[in-house]
């Protein structure tokens, strides 16, 4: 467990460092000149006046953007500490025709819960170890279980949930800094190698 706490914490600290380098070499590329494609890209920011501020963020606006762009980066980094390399599904059908797919290969209590919609595909990020068991009953032979080949990640269900939905809400605020499930999903559609359900058969 101490072993698991220094890497993140070790993540985390890396992230903040190349965060601030990133900035620092991005601004002054941004402002140096001494290319063509960074005097168009300066000339697009200010065009049309687009870089005056006509108000000022507040500091819980920016400390909301500051926690989803490091839940979004820990999330799936906290999955890499259990070994876990989460496998992106798509299971063929537009997002309209969720709910009458053939969910064989994943928790089918869940599949409506986790779809996720991307560019009206229908995707959903798992777990490839098969950690669930599913059981139902036989007329002659009694209960009989089968292991699943995917099961759900630990906490992709709760992202976008509300921390305490008792209260008003306009005073609700989203667990793990906001970051949804549609976010996350979207990260991986684009950075990561799609699997379909016929590949799996």
């Amino acid at each position: 467990m101490e072993t698991s706490k220094q890497e993140l914490s070790d993540a985390l600290m890396a992230l903040t460092v190349n965060w601030k380098i990133i900035i620092e070499i991005s601004t002054a590329a941004l402002f140096s000149g001494l290319t063509d494609s960074d005097i168009e890209h300066l000339f697009t920011l200010i065009n049309q006046n687009k870089m005056i501020l006509t108000s000022l963020e507040s500091t819980i606006d920016i400390e909301k953007r500051v926690l989803r762009a490091l839940y979004a980066y820990l999330i799936p980094y906290a999955w890499r500490l259990r070994g876990i390399t989460p496998v992106l599904l798509d299971d063929g059908l537009s997002c309209d025709d969720v709910g009458s797919g053939d969910y064989d290969y994943i928790y089918p209590d869940e599949t409506e819960k986790i779809a996720v919609c991307v560019d009206d595909k229908n995707y959903f990020l798992l777990d490839p170890k098969g950690l669930t068991i599913e059981c139902f009953q036989t007329p002659h032979s009694g209960d009989r279980c089968t292991e699943l080949p995917l099961s759900l990640l630990p906490g992709f269900d709760g992202l976008g949930e509300v921390e305490d939905d008792t209260k008003p809400s306009d005073e609700q605020r989203l667990v793990w800094g906001g970051i949804t499930r549609d976010d996350i999903v979207k990260g991986y559609v684009c950075t990561s190698l799609v699997v379909t359900l016929t590949s799996l058969c």
